[in-house]
Formats: C-alpha cells, sequence, structure tokens
C-alpha cells in the first residue's frame, strides 16, 4: 500500500512483487481488507512517515486486520528520504531497498502508539503473499 503510485513503481521496478497502496494516510479501503481477510498473508510490510499522523495510520492498519492473525512489520527508510529518493540515492546498491525489506521491524501489540519507537519512513505498504 504505497502512498503514491510512482513510490508503488519504484518498488515493482525493484522486482518485488504483491505491493498496493493506501490513498493518503486514511489507511486500508473496505475493499483492501477485504482482500487481505481473503488470501490472509503471512506477513504485512508497512513503512508510514515518521509523523503522528503515519503511527496512526500504520496502528489503523494493523488494528483493523487484528483478528486475522496476519503479522505486521515497518520497513525504515533513513530520515528525510521517500522510497524514490531512496532508489535513486542507492540505485548503485542493487540489494539497498531489499536489505531494508529485511531488517523490517515487526509491530506487536506493545508497538501499537508507541511513537517514540518507530523510525523515520517513506509512505509505503507491502504485502507479502508467501
Amino acid at each position: 500500500m504505497i502512498h503514491l503510485r510512482v513510490p508503488q513503481g519504484t518498488i515493482l521496478r525493484s522486482a518485488y512483487r504483491n505491493v498496493t497502496c493506501t490513498y493518503d494516510l486514511e489507511g486500508l479501503t473496505e475493499e483492501q481488507q477485504s482482500v487481505l481477510k481473503a488470501y490472509v498473508p503471512k506477513r504485512l510490510l508497512i513503512v508510514y512517515e515518521l509523523t503522528t499522523r503515519g503511527n496512526e495510520a500504520a496502528d489503523s492498519v494493523m488494528e483493523a486486520l487484528s483478528s486475522t492473525g496476519i503479522e505486521g512489520y515497518r520497513i525504515e527508510i533513513p530520515k528525510g528520504l521517500d522510497v524514490n529518493a531512496f532508489a535513486v540515492k542507492e540505485a548503485q546498491h542493487k540489494d539497498a531497498l531489499g536489505q531494508l525489506i529485511r531488517k523490517a521491524s515487526w509491530i506487536g501489540k506493545e508497538r501499537i502508539n508507541s511513537i517514540s519507537r518507530w523510525v523515520d519512513t517513506t509512505v509505503l505498504t507491502m504485502i507479502n503473499l508467501i
């Protein structure tokens, strides 16, 4: 779930699939929730900006899916960058985005609403249906 369609394309061009977007920081639409609840991916990787609104959006996504057993993870993009800026900056490092994805932090219930534990991120959510 990517905030803008351009970042979604950046992720897809990096050979990562099962990517979708949210619209602004409003969280999941009812249709997206239905699809996720029907397919029940093991993991949902989320990247939202480090703001109160971004944290609330991430919390909202995980709360909406709390009954599904889907595990939530947060992808940590360096402060001040969105996924496009990160991809441009790290273009010479082919797997830089993959490294961030593999380092995603678990969003457990104790992390919900704990703004101090979140790092700056871009507005992106990825779904791993594996």
